[in-house]
């Protein structure tokens, strides 16, 4: 498990994450500079939980996220508007790519 929190400076996730494969649950809260997932994200073969809370500059999910079969919840809250109106069913651009995670919580 991987908590991070109140990193104004944090853009984007450490490159060095990725290669920390057993990981299986990553929050990032109160981080309001950070911008984007990364595509290596599907190298976090164990990732079953991704919270992402309170980051005001992301405004979408990679294309990854479609294809990592351990992901099982998904949460996104007070993020950017523009995001949760790209993840909200059924026509939102970002649906298809979590649309097989069975928990989704995004409000």
């Amino acid at each position: 498990s991987l908590k991070l929190t109140k990193l104004p400076k944090l853009v984007n996730l450490p490159e060095g994450l990725q290669h920390v494969t057993t990981l299986q649950s990553l929050r990032v809260k109160s981080c309001g500079n950070f911008k984007a997932l990364p595509q290596w994200l599907y190298s976090l073969s164990s990732l079953q939980s991704l919270e992402l809370l309170r980051c005001s500059e992301l405004k979408s999910l990679p294309e990854v996220l479609r294809r990592m079969n351990s992901l099982t919840e998904l949460v996104i809250y007070c993020c950017n508007d523009e995001l949760s109106d790209r993840c909200r069913e059924p026509d939102g651009e970002d649906c298809p790519k979590i649309r097989h995670i069975s928990q989704l919580h995004i409000t």
